[in-house]
């Protein structure tokens, strides 16, 4: 497995993009609208911006060679004669691209802070790069979800669900679901074959198996939500009614519900069954239920965890004083 670690600049063998070729003369590309090869026009959108410029690595014998022009919202790769050979829409401007010396890669760097991966043949993205601000965590990702990160970096990344157009959508930190999508193999099979599906298969070779299907829908664990007491409410009596909602899909019903103050179980409630509240939501926004529980007569922070069989939620918690 590759050395997974960040390394300064002059730590490894670098080459910056090359700007020039033989019989290849890319002018006005630099934050300009009218980018040109050998002083003919090339094809953008209207009101594209060029940005960024990248030899592809030295052609092979008989190969016409070309580069890779990264624009506002686009990558895209010319051969020598200027005919587009293929583009991708990116999802912000291309700051910085480079090619590979050994001609398998361009890497654009997106406006949205990640590098990108992408083969030199069709343009397929391959590999996602995300390092933080704070210079200490990083996550690598393919694109069906199988990732590689430092420690504490699992949650800059997940899922957005959409939950149809009346509801809000939901959020699933890549931690949830670790033991199936956490491959540092098979992100570092994809550095070396790329091909995300020919990395599957290499990987699955070693380990005698496929990995499991990536359809997120099919393992999503539970969402909880508080819904009283508010945040920040008093309480005076030690016996409180907690009232939540529980969102599961239908084949994965919760099994269980944990109770947390200030992060650890609370002892009381082990063994409690919630009580289905009788203004319970419609399904499709989960249900409603209520647990009676004793608290510590203190400021505190109170937090619900459900379960079902895919894995836990995340915490909703409230603070009470």
């Amino acid at each position: 497995m590759r050395l997974r670690s960040l390394l300064p600049d002059d730590s490894a063998d670098l080459t910056a993009p090359r700007l020039t070729a033989p019989d290849i003369d890319v002018s006005d590309w630099e934050d300009n609208e009218s980018p040109t090869l050998n002083d003919s026009a090339l094809s953008l959108d209207p009101s594209e911006i060029s940005r960024s410029l990248a030899m592809l690595a030295e052609p092979d014998e008989g190969d016409t060679g070309g580069f890779v022009l990264g624009t506002e919202y686009a990558l895209r790769v010319f051969n020598a004669d200027g005919d587009e050979t293929w583009n991708q829409p990116t999802i912000g401007p291309v700051w910085a691209v480079n090619a590979s010396t050994d001609g398998r890669w361009v890497v654009a760097a997106i406006g949205d802070g990640t590098s990108r991966w992408y083969r030199v043949g069709d343009g397929v993205e391959q590999l996602a790069f995300y390092p933080h601000p704070d210079r200490k965590r990083w996550v690598l990702w393919t694109p069906s979800g199988y990732y590689d990160a430092s420690p504490g970096a699992e949650d800059v990344i997940g899922w957005h669900v959409n939950d149809g157009p009346d509801r809000a959508a939901q959020f699933f930190p890549a931690s949830l679901f670790r033991s199936r999508f956490y491959r540092p193999d098979l992100v570092s099979a994809v550095l070396d074959s790329a091909d995300e599906e020919a990395a599957m298969l290499s990987t699955a070779a070693e380990e005698g198996e496929l990995p499991p299907d990536s359809d997120l829908a099919a393992i999503l664990p539970p969402v909880v939500q508080l819904l009283s007491p508010a945040d920040g409410e008093r309480f005076a009596r030690a016996r409180v009614t907690v009232r939540y909602r529980v969102q599961t899909a239908a084949d994965a019903p919760v099994d269980d519900v944990k109770v947390l103050v200030d992060g650890r179980p609370l002892e009381e409630a082990r063994g409690l069954r919630p009580v289905a509240a009788a203004s319970a939501a419609p399904a499709a926004d989960g249900q409603e239920f209520a647990l009676e529980i004793t608290l510590p007569t203190r400021d505190l922070t109170l937090s619900l965890i459900a379960e079902n069989r895919h894995g836990k939620s995340e915490a909703s918690s409230l603070h009470l004083q």
